[in-house]
């Protein structure tokens, strides 16, 4: 079974890769920032970006960034959508 998560953890880094353009770009949690489901206020926590954690920008839909990234401490990638205001430019 780790075999099979390690598989889809690659796979799913590939295809960030392979889907990256000029418009995607990197950025840094200033703080702890909630990750959320959908672009809302109260849409349902999927999970929390730490402070310090990179993520990738795969969309921007006014003050929301749709981001991915891959936890440092068990190796699971994850999307979702987090506040901008939280996120510096890399």
């Amino acid at each position: 079974e780790t075999h099979n998560s390690l598989l889809r953890v690659e796979s799913k880094l590939d295809y960030l890769g392979n889907n990256l353009n000029s418009q995607n770009h990197l950025r840094i949690a200033k703080t702890d920032v909630n990750l959320r489901s959908k672009n809302k206020k109260h849409s349902r926590k999927i999970g929390l970006v730490r402070s310090g954690q990179i993520v990738i920008v795969l969309k921007i839909k006014h003050k929301w960034l749709y981001v991915s990234y891959v936890n440092s401490n068990f190796g699971a990638v994850h999307f979702g959508y987090v506040y901008k205001k939280y996120f510096d430019n890399i």
